[in-house]
C-alpha cells in the first residue's frame, strides 16, 4: 500500500505532462506536405458535394456545378479547388472528375492513404544520346549559350534531333554541378573560393599582437606622381593585427618590393614598440625575398618571428587584409574623381593623360593622397565594428596587448643583412668596397653585415654570435653608383622598363612588315579569280549579286564600267 501510495504522484506528474508533439513527418512517411495539402483540399470539396441538395451522387454534383456557375460556393471550398485544378480553377468540374474524386474519397476512408493524391509523375523524357556531349560541351570555360550547344552538337556532331529547346530543356533540369555554376564553366579556383564551403578559423582565440596579416595593393586611384604631373598609382603596404583588427603599421611606395615590405613592418615595429609572433603573409616577392625570410640573415630571423604562406591562389588564406583593402577601395578611393577600379565607367578615364596635359584636369598629388590614407587608418583604428562587440581596434589593442618589446636600435633595425667574406681587411657589397684595420684578424672569414638602405658611406660588420666587429668605411666604388641603394634600386628598374620598351617596339616593327609581298597577293588573287566564266555569253550581263561579288559597282549605277576594273 505505501509503495502504492508512493508512486501516485510520479504517476500523476506523468499524466499532467504535455505530450511530444509528433514530427509532422518521418522519414518512412511518403505524404510530402504538398501531398497533405490536396488530401485536405479533395476532403473539403467532395464533403461540400455530399451536403448539397439532391437524392443521389448525380443530383448532388449537379447541384454543385450550380452552385459553382452562379458563385455561391465558400471560400474554403474555392481555395480547395484552386489546389486541386491549378490554371483550370475557373472552369467548372464535369461530372466524370466529381464522380472520380468521389471515389478516391471512400478508397482513402478503406486505408489508401494515396487515394487522394495527385499520382502523375510526369513524362518519362526520351533519351537522343547527345546529352553526355551536351554536357561536356556547356562545361567549357568559355561558358557557351544553350543556343551555342545545340549548333555545336548539329553541326559538328551529327546530331540532327539536339533543337535549341530540347537541349535548353535539358542543360536546365541538370544539378548545379554541371549547370551555370559548374566549376567548369566559372574555373576551379574562382569556385572553390566562391561557392564551395570553406574553413572557418575564430581569431578570437588568438591574443591581440599575437600575429599580422599584411599586403601590398596597387591604389586604384591615379595620382600625380612626385616628380611631376604624370600619370601615377602607387603602392600600399599594410599590416593588421589578426585579433584586434588594429591597422599597425603601413607605407606607400612605387611597387610591392622587399624594400617596401620592410619599410611598412619596420613602421609597424617602431610604432608600437611590438614584435608579433607570427605574420600571415602570402607568396610575393616582398615577402619571400632573401632579405626578408632568409634563415640566416632575414629580417624576420633576426626578430624571431614565423612567418606562415599562404598556399597559391588562397586568397581567402590572409582574407582580413583582403576584405580591409576592399573596403577601403569602397569608402576611400572611390571619393576621387581619378578612382580608376574595375567598376568605374570605362570612358571617363580612357583620355586621362591627354587631358591632364591638356589642363582639362587635375591630379591629387602624391601627398595628399597619404595624408588622406593616414586619416582613414586612423578613422579605421577609432571606428566601432560589431566583430569587436561594439569597441573600437584601438580600444581593444591598448586594452588587451602583451607587449613584446623591440630592443633593438631603430636604425638598426631597418637594415638588410648580408653574409660576406673579408679578403685584405675588406668587404666588397653591391659594387662597393668597404675597409676597417679590425677586419684583419677575419680574413678569410664570413661575417654578417647590416647596410643602409639611404647611405652607403658605412657598413656595421657582425661576428657569427651577432656581436659588433667594427664599422667599416666605404674606400671605393664603381662609377656612377648612387649614395642610396633605394636610388639604386629605382634605376636598376627603369633600366629594365626601359629594355622591354625597346623590345616591344623591335617587334612592332618586325610585325610591321609584309608577310606576303605585293606581287604575291596579285599573284595569288589572279589564281584564285576564275576567267572562264568571262567567255560564257551573258557574261557581260551583271545583276546586283555579280557586283557585289566582283567588289565593285553595278553598271545600271555607274555606266562606265568596265570588266576590266574588276581585277
Amino acid at each position: 500500500m505505501n509503495t502504492a501510495m508512493q508512486t501516485l504522484p510520479a504517476i500523476a506528474a506523468q499524466a499532467k505532462a504535455p505530450a511530444k508533439p509528433l514530427p509532422s513527418r518521418v522519414i518512412a512517411d511518403p505524404l510530402t506536405p504538398a501531398k497533405r495539402a490536396q488530401i485536405s483540399a479533395y476532403q473539403t470539396v467532395c464533403s461540400h458535394v455530399l451536403e448539397c441538395a439532391g437524392a443521389s451522387d448525380s443530383a448532388r454534383i449537379v447541384a454543385f456545378q450550380q452552385d459553382f456557375q452562379d458563385g455561391r460556393l465558400p471560400g474554403p471550398v474555392l481555395d480547395a479547388l484552386a489546389i486541386l485544378r491549378g490554371k483550370k480553377r475557373a472552369q467548372c468540374p464535369d461530372r466524370a472528375t466529381v464522380y472520380r474524386w468521389l471515389g478516391d474519397l471512400e478508397k482513402f476512408k478503406t486505408g489508401n492513404t494515396l487515394a487522394l493524391t495527385k499520382q502523375y509523375t510526369g513524362r518519362v523524357r526520351k533519351t537522343y544520346g547527345w546529352e553526355h556531349k551536351a554536357i561536356e560541351l556547356f562545361n567549357l570555360p568559355s561558358k557557351p549559350g544553350y543556343a551555342d550547344v545545340a549548333y555545336w552538337l548539329r553541326t559538328d556532331h551529327g546530331f540532327d534531333s539536339a533543337t535549341k529547346s530540347r537541349v535548353t530543356r535539358y542543360l536546365q533540369t541538370l544539378p548545379a554541378t554541371l549547370g551555370k555554376q559548374s566549376p567548369g564553366r566559372m574555373g576551379k579556383t574562382f569556385y572553390k573560393h566562391n561557392l564551395s564551403p570553406h574553413k572557418i578559423r575564430d581569431n578570437d582565440i588568438l591574443p591581440v599582437g599575437f600575429g599580422y596579416e599584411g599586403d601590398g595593393h596597387t591604389i586604384d586611384v591615379y595620382v600625380a606622381h612626385p616628380s611631376g604631373k604624370k600619370v601615377y598609382r602607387p603602392e600600399l603596404t599594410i599590416w593588421i593585427d589578426v585579433r584586434s583588427r588594429y591597422v599597425a603599421g603601413w607605407y606607400m611606395s612605387d611597387d610591392e618590393s622587399a624594400i617596401s615590405t620592410l619599410f611598412a613592418l619596420s613602421h609597424a615595429i617602431i610604432a608600437e614598440d611590438h614584435v608579433p609572433a607570427m605574420l600571415f603573409l602570402d607568396n610575393g616577392s616582398g615577402f619571400k625575398s632573401r632579405m626578408m625570410a632568409d634563415d640566416a640573415i632575414g629580417f624576420l630571423t633576426r626578430l624571431a618571428i614565423t612567418p606562415a604562406f599562404a598556399l597559391p591562389g588562397n586568397s581567402k588564406g590572409k582574407g582580413l587584409v583582403e576584405g580591409f583593402f576592399k573596403i577601403f577601395r569602397n569608402r576611400h578611393d572611390k571619393k576621387f574623381h581619378t578612382y580608376c577600379g574595375d567598376d568605374m565607367a570605362p570612358e571617363i578615364n580612357r583620355r586621362l593623360t591627354d587631358e591632364v596635359a591638356r589642363g582639362l584636369r587635375t591630379l591629387p598629388s602624391y601627398a595628399e593622397y597619404v595624408a588622406s590614407v593616414r586619416q582613414y587608418i586612423i578613422d579605421y583604428n577609432n571606428e566601432p565594428k560589431d566583430v569587436l562587440n561594439g569597441e573600437t581596434p584601438r580600444q581593444v589593442w591598448l586594452r588587451d596587448l602583451q607587449q613584446v618589446q623591440v630592443h633593438i636600435v631603430a636604425d638598426a633595425l631597418i637594415m638588410p643583412r648580408e653574409i660576406r667574406t673579408v679578403k685584405r681587411w675588406r668587404i666588397t657589397l653591391h659594387g662597393r668596397t668597404y675597409q676597417a684595420a679590425e677586419l684583419a684578424q677575419y680574413n678569410n672569414s664570413k661575417v654578417l653585415i647590416e647596410y643602409s638602405l639611404h647611405q652607403d658611406n658605412e657598413i656595421r660588420v657582425l661576428d657569427d654570435q651577432e656581436r659588433l666587429i667594427c664599422i667599416a668605411k666605404l674606400v671605393g666604388k664603381v662609377a656612377r653608383l648612387p649614395e642610396s641603394r633605394i636610388v639604386e634600386a629605382e634605376q636598376k628598374r627603369l633600366n629594365g622598363q626601359v629594355n622591354r620598351l625597346e623590345q616591344k617596339a623591335h617587334e612592332h616593327k618586325l610585325r610591321s612588315q609584309p608577310v606576303i609581298a605585293l606581287e604575291d597577293s596579285t599573284t595569288a588573287l589572279i589564281d584564285f579569280t576564275d576567267f572562264s566564266r568571262l567567255e560564257e555569253p551573258d557574261a557581260l550581263n551583271f545583276n546586283a549579286d555579280d557586283a557585289l561579288y566582283l567588289g565593285t559597282k553595278s553598271p545600271a549605277v555607274d555606266d562606265d564600267f568596265n570588266v576590266n576594273d574588276c581585277f
